[in-house]
């Protein structure tokens, strides 16, 4: 292995001996508050003598001796702290100075030592920056927080992780102006300050090791970070596939970047799992990077993996977000929202090895109105646990892409066979008691809608409310409280209302109630006034009816 430097040092030492780059493929600025805090208090617990010196992280540098620049391969977030921490203190220090009438000239050597050996100088006609951010980053951090004087910035038109960068740098600012509130005069002010900054740079220390093979230092970043406890299982595996993928690294860093755009929030490790169980045997997300990392180990297998999830990126942002995204047709988009109303998200496999297989967005349609009906019936009433079927869909996700099920109508069929049949689907919905508001107004809507087509119910769900029949508080009731409590949700006991009428009914008595229900559009709200009274057995036989039309709305 060729390392060149493994040491245990100082963090000022480490950032005064040479000046790093961060590569443009690692991560932007991501530290938020609770990252700072802690930083914060361990330095604090070091200036307050609870603790002698503080442990900073490690820090993982390649050597890159042809461009003859120093990459930070790992440590990249705490290093642009800990620049942004004594850009704090530099700053404190020069308005000790000035406040001191220009008299403590301490003050302004220190400032000047910070510049100088930590900071380094960055002016209109010099760059001799410590620390160089990536592209996306490189001219705002050198303005904001390495010139000498700062540019003011407007935060509405900042990027995320520009305002992140403004806010670490107020927030240690704040931090450290506190602790030198109870100082009166500029020379106490200085001592502290100056205290603060030993004790960062002379009793906060890094695990440093340089490599001057890029190979290897991607081996210790794994190495160093394989449990995971600071990186994301992505972060991992993004330096795997680099490391991997040799001489064609710089294609590798710009489909990474592309498939993260394309992404956006989405979780980028569920993504790779997800993806991972479309084609692979089934594995949890703990497994994940171990194995990859086992069996994508040369440059062919990092460019394959690299185009797939680069190719299904897209399809995949669009099962994630189906109100947002409009890469399927409106007849996919609304099936895919009603799944994600109901919180399933295992079968995601499967339509990614669809998509692998170039099936048609008709074929698709077919297979997801399936999925629908199995979530229906199988999770939302039948209560059985989606995790369950998370193997049995990778499994069916893996014979479709091996071909051993080459048509739309094997795969209906599996699916089919995996769904509850109709006898315990109309016995559990005819008892289910359901509390997800969302799931109710689904449920309740598609019955309505399919049942009573011509009198269609508002998608709003601001103007459209769930009505408990027999209300939360029934204190105008003549019911016994347990049955009140075993009632109370059960779909039979539940209907959509238009907002004005729920108001002026909320907990009146049924007979109040159905004077306001025979003016409801909505059909099965209307058809409530049909009862003469409510009670356990109503909301029973109520239910036993809603049943027997959910079989037909949700047929196997």
């Amino acid at each position: 292995m060729s390392i060149i430097n493994n040491s245990f040092m100082p963090l000022k030492a480490f950032l005064g001996n040479s000046n790093y780059h961060i590569p443009n493929y690692q991560r932007v600025y991501s530290w938020e508050e609770s990252e700072l805090e802690d930083m914060w208090l361990d330095v604090l617990q070091v200036v307050n003598d609870q603790n002698e010196s503080h442990f900073f992280g490690q820090i993982v540098v390649h050597n890159n001796k042809t461009e003859k620049i120093k990459y930070i391969i790992d440590g990249q977030q705490r290093t642009t702290t800990a620049v942004i921490f004594y850009a704090a203190i530099r700053d404190l220090q020069r308005e000790i100075f000035k406040d001191s009438g220009d008299q403590l000239t301490d003050a302004r050597i220190d400032a000047e030592e910070i510049a100088t050996t930590i900071i380094g100088w960055y002016t209109e006609t010099r760059d001799d920056r410590h620390l160089i951010q990536g592209e996306l980053d490189k001219e705002f951090f050198g303005n904001y927080i390495q010139k000498e004087t700062k540019f003011e910035v407007t935060k509405t038109s900042l990027t995320k992780p520009q305002k992140r960068i403004v806010f670490a740098y107020e927030y240690l600012k704040e931090k450290i102006s506190n602790e030198l509130s109870f100082y009166e005069n500029s020379r106490d002010k200085y001592e502290k300050l100056h205290k603060i900054s030993e004790s960062l740079g002379k009793n906060s220390n890094v695990m440093y090791i340089e490599t001057d093979e890029m190979n290897e230092a991607f081996i210790i970043f794994e190495t160093l970070n394989a449990r995971g406890r600071d990186l994301e299982t992505s972060d991992l595996l993004k330096n795997h596939l680099f490391r991997v993928s040799n001489k064609k690294i710089e294609e590798m860093k710009t489909k990474w970047n592309q498939m993260v755009d394309i992404l956006g929030k989405v979780d980028t490790t569920k993504y790779i799992r997800f993806y991972w169980n479309s084609h692979k045997y089934f594995i949890r997300e703990k497994e994940l990077y171990k194995t990859i990392r086992k069996q994508v180990n040369t440059p062919l297998d990092a460019s394959k993996l690299m185009d797939d999830l680069l190719t299904l990126a897209e399809p995949f942002s669009a099962l994630e977000n189906p109100l947002e995204d409009n890469y399927y047709s409106a007849e996919i988009k609304q099936i895919l929202i009603n799944i994600k109303i109901m919180g399933a998200k295992s079968y995601y496999p499967i339509i990614l090895s669809m998509q692998n297989k170039n099936y048609s967005f008709n074929d698709i349609e077919q297979v997801l109105k399936k999925i629908e009906v199995l979530v229906v019936r199988n999770f939302v009433t039948s209560g059985l646990v989606a995790n369950k079927y998370e193997t049995e869909f990778a499994k069916l996700a893996y014979n479709i892409y091996k071909e051993e099920i080459d048509s739309v109508e094997d795969i209906l069929i599996e699916l089919k066979k995996m769904t509850v049949k109709d006898a315990d689907f109309q016995y559990n919905f005819a008892r289910m008691e359901i509390k997800n508001k969302a799931t109710i107004r689904y449920i309740l809507r598609k019955i309505n809608d399919i049942s009573y087509k011509e009198l269609r119910t508002i998608n709003d769900n601001t103007k459209i409310h769930i009505e408990h029949i027999m209300p939360v508080k029934a204190n105008e009731w003549d019911i016994i409280p347990e049955i009140h409590d075993n009632y109370l949700w059960r779909l039979g006991n539940l209907t959509l209302l238009g907002e004005e009428y729920n108001r002026k009914i909320t907990n009146k008595l049924f007979v109040d109630k159905k004077i306001q229900y025979l003016e409801s559009q909505i059909k099965i709200t209307n058809d409530l006034a049909l009862y003469k009274t409510w009670d356990s057995k109503s909301i029973e036989e109520r239910q036993e009816n809603l049943a027997k039309e959910a079989i037909t709305i949700w047929e196997l």
